[in-house]
This record gives structure tokens, sequence and C-alpha cells, in this order.
């Protein structure tokens, strides 16, 4: 679960709006997982991945801290007793319900976090009209672009020194603000609410000079 396109968070996005409850042996699972290491389990989607079919059990978590718990930093490793212990557990409730719809051997356990993703997805929500109307709003001559990606928001300038004064200013506050009163619209969970978008400045001169002119390798 990467990006609000994912069958995943589609699933579980659908799951967290009704209320929906999961559905068995995905509910005793995610009761055991919450009450093992105390932490709030919005689904458990099965799945299997390329190029050969290993089978997938994705822990769906609420939040990113959450997800942390079973992984060594961002971007560690899972640790591979949290993943034998969900594993074994879900093989146990599966034998107790007697249920072969799903293939546990050589199975994949991950923890992901549903909250990131709902994030960008409001961020990315933010039309390009709404964009140009800020753009308008803020009637400022130095202000060259404003570009959304994933949870973050960068205010560009034609040049350094510009993004310096600005800073300087107090603007980035101001900025942050003013982009936060139009992404709140699409922020269905409230996840925007405890910690906004990231506000950032930078200037077309960094732009052109260090990435090209080129959007993905700037984001990249």
């Amino acid at each position: 679960m990467i990006m609000p396109t994912d069958e995943d968070y589609q699933q579980t996005k659908r799951i967290k709006k009704t209320g929906a409850p999961l559905l068995p042996p995905f509910k005793e699972l995610a009761d055991w997982v919450s009450m093992t290491y105390g932490v709030h389990v919005l689904n458990l989607f099965y799945d299997k991945i390329k190029p050969d079919d290993r089978p997938r059990l994705n822990v769906i978590l609420e939040t990113q801290e959450d997800a942390l718990k079973f992984r060594d930093g961002p971007v560690g490793n899972f640790h591979t007793n949290d993943q034998k212990q969900v594993l074994e557990q879900f093989k146990v409730i599966l034998l107790q319900k007697n249920d072969t719809r799903f293939t546990v051997e050589r199975m994949f356990v991950i923890f992901t976090a549903f909250e990131p993703v709902a994030r960008v997805e409001a961020n990315h929500s933010v039309t390009k009209t709404e964009i140009n109307q800020l753009k308008v709003k803020l009637t400022n001559q130095d202000l060259w672009e404003i570009s959304i990606c994933f949870d973050r928001v960068t205010f560009f300038f034609y040049t350094d020194a510009q993004v310096q004064k600005y800073e300087a200013d107090g603007l980035k506050n101001l900025y942050g603000e003013e982009y936060s009163s139009i992404v709140q619209r699409y922020d269905e969970f409230g996840y925007l609410q405890k910690c906004g978008v990231s506000v950032h400045f930078d200037s077309k001169q960094n732009f052109d000079t260090n990435y090209k002119s080129n959007w993905y390798y700037y984001y990249h």
C-alpha cells in the first residue's frame, strides 16, 4: 500500500468509512494483533505477488507510528519474529475454522499504515484551479510555481535569494496556513488536523540548475 489507487488502500478506506466489520478469519487475526502489540489494525489484505505468486498478508495499521513498531525504522526491514508470530497465529485460526481458502506456504507478512496514504490522497485532491486561485490570492510576483507531491507542498520562487528573503520574513507559516485551508476540504479522516501538509520553499534557480528543470529528478 503505497498510493491511493492501490487495491488494499481502497478496500481499507471503504471499511473505515462504513465501519463494516472484518470477516473471518481476518477479524480474529486483527483482534489478536491489536491485543498482542497494542496497535489499531484497520484491515488485513491477502493477495499473491509476482513473479511467482507468493502469498502475502498485509497487516494494515491505522498510523505510521503503529506500523513502525514492526520494522527497523521508516525504510528498515520488518521484524522477522513479528512476521513469524503473525503467520503462526493465522495458521492456528485457519486450522480452527477449517478454512482452506488461503495459501500459507511461503507467505510473506508485511505491516503498512493507512494514514500516510490518506494524507497523500487528500493533498493530491487539491485541483489545479485551486492552486491557480491561491497564486492569485498571494499576490506575489516572485512566486513562480506551487507544486504538490505526496504529502508536501512546495512554493517555488524564482531565485535562491528570494527564498532566503521570504523565509526570513516568516512567509512559510502564512503560506502554509493558506494552503491548509484548501487541502483540509479533502481531509476525510481528520489526519491533516493532527499534522498538516509539509510546507517547503524552493527556487526555480535550484530546480533548473540542480535538477535540469525535471520534476522526476526533483522528486526522486
